[in-house]
């Protein structure tokens, strides 16, 4: 499957907010946010590009009708 949509900059500013969110957290606070919620929100900014996509609401550099 060839990769449409570049989300580097989506992935590095989740990656950024967890790191400044847990920032002076012990890995025992309840309150620090885990892998797993991140692995969440990688996937749901994934499904809703591909829904912009394909509902034509979102134009990829380099397809036909960009």
């Amino acid at each position: 499957m060839a990769k449409l949509i570049d989300y580097t900059k989506s992935f590095k500013a989740i990656d950024k907010f967890f790191e400044k969110f847990n920032e002076g957290k012990t890995m025992k606070d309840p309150t620090r946010l885990k892998s797993n919620a991140k692995a969440v929100a990688y996937t749901l900014i994934k499904l809703y590009g591909n829904h912009l996509y394909r509902k034509k609401m979102l134009f990829v550099v380099g397809t036909i009708g960009a």
